[in-house]
């Protein structure tokens, strides 16, 4: 990862929201960790993600203290050229040896009421340690109070970097939160962001206003709101404004439209920009997230919309597998521009509790899909069918298809297929697999 303040500061705020178990609605997935973009207009979808998505699921999130069993995640580099679909079907293992480098660790220990992060990045072929960050709770999650350190490489010691205070009403729903900067000159935490939440009568945060401190005045500034609309428990829609110090008002700068699709499977977010002078809307970006039969983020992607083609451009792709109910690996796929693909840009792979921290092979045994290249159908035949799910992408990486397979051999008709080659993505709770498919 690149080392500059930009990134440090990023990935702070990243950690700060890392085990939070309440997102910004109560519809919104557990787990989801991001993180942030300067682009506004991102900020007004439900979680999309800049560099690195990470899924958790559900049950483990839901504890106070987060995912009590993670112990370690690992980032590796791709220094191949591996697009989507593009990879052969070997051990994801051998991958991984022959195609990759380190990159970046974090490690986490968890106490009563209490967990510890530690991150490095990998340097000169050896772990160095970069920030750890402190957690406390006493009931609530988020936690209390969350301290980050910085590692001072000359007196290799810990050193205060930042600190948050998260404020709680009798509901339990955090109310406000406090960022300082520790001051090495004065040895003393300084104001730095404050975040104030209001929250309706169903526990769903329907406005956050932001802060900054200064300095010479001595108060806090008003920054940005974010206003959230629901129906029900679902974010149906969120707006985003700005402060106008000139007019003292609010300007508006984005807002994200959510469509959430009636077999739970997949939900979609288009964000729009804002035409100050003209005072009207345009497209910008939009997100998606599939799921599989247990309700675990599958897929999530990001497009950014072509006014001269008038057509969804992709920009990312990430792909999640699953073992036991808990993620094992992300993939993630940004747009090469010169292939006109997908490519495997990183690899993240998770390790909980009383589990070697060696590289898992994760391939599905025994997957056969016939005959390739294809015409009017394909038959998939998987020796143990039972919880498997298929999902097929083309190679701008948009989801296709999404469907259970039932039965061990299916034979799946081709006729709403354009000619062209396509990723035929198979999972269950222990493995996944991916197949190149050439359909005529």
């Amino acid at each position: 990862m690149k080392k500059n303040a930009q990134m440090i500061i990023a990935f702070v705020v990243y950690v700060s929201i890392l085990f939070s178990s309440a997102a910004a609605s109560n519809n919104e997935p557990l787990g989801i960790l991001v993180y942030p973009s300067s682009d506004y207009s991102s900020l007004a979808s439900q979680p999309d993600h800049k560099d690195v998505v990470k899924t958790f699921d559900k049950e483990s999130t839901s504890g106070q203290n987060g995912t009590k069993d993670l112990k370690s995640i690992i980032w590796y580099l791709i220094t191949s050229d591996i697009f989507i679909p593009g990879y052969s079907p070997g051990s994801l293992k051998s991958t991984l040896t022959a195609d990759s480098i380190r990159d970046f660790k974090m490690d986490f220990e968890h106490e009563q009421n209490k967990q510890i992060m530690t991150s490095y990045d990998w340097i000169d072929s050896s772990w160095v340690l970069l920030l750890k960050e402190e957690k406390y709770f006493s009931g609530f999650s988020p936690p209390d109070s969350i301290i980050t350190y910085r590692q001072d490489s000359l007196s290799s010691s810990w050193l205060y970097a930042f600190r948050d205070i998260n404020y709680f009403d009798t509901q339990g729903n955090d109310t406000c939160s406090i960022n300082y900067l520790f001051d090495t000159n004065i040895s003393a935490w300084k104001n730095s962001s404050k975040n104030v939440y209001h929250f309706d009568e169903n526990g769903n945060r329907v406005q956050s206003d932001f802060f900054t401190w200064d300095e010479q005045q001595s108060k806090w500034l008003t920054q940005s709101r974010i206003v959230n609309y629901y129906t029900g428990d679902y974010n149906d829609s969120t707006y985003i404004f700005l402060w106008n110090y000139g007019t003292s008002g609010w300007d508006t700068i984005s807002k994200s439209v959510n469509q959430y699709h009636e077999d739970k499977l997949k939900d979609v977010t288009t964000n729009y920009g804002r035409n100050q002078t003209e005072h009207t809307w345009f497209l910008s970006q939009m997100s998606f997230r599939s799921y599989n039969g247990e309700g675990l983020i599958d897929t999530s992607g990001r497009y950014s919309w072509n006014p001269q083609t008038t057509e969804w451009d992709p920009l990312e792709l990430n792909t999640y597998s699953y073992f036991n109910g808990k993620v094992r690996l992300d993939s993630k796929y940004n747009w090469d521009s010169q292939s006109g693909q997908l490519k495997l840009d990183t690899k993240a792979y998770y390790y909980y509790l009383g589990e070697s921290t060696g590289i898992e092979k994760f391939e599905l045994a025994n997957l056969t899909i016939f005959p390739n290249p294809a015409h009017k159908q394909v038959t998939i035949n998987v020796e143990n069918p039972e919880n498997c799910y298929l999902q097929v992408y083309d190679l701008k990486g948009r989801l296709i298809l999404n469907r259970r397979i039932v039965n061990q051999i299916t034979n799946l008709p081709l006729t709403n297929f354009k000619a062209g080659t396509y990723l035929f993505k198979i999972e269950n709770k222990r493995r996944v697999a991916t197949r190149k498919i050439l359909i005529q």
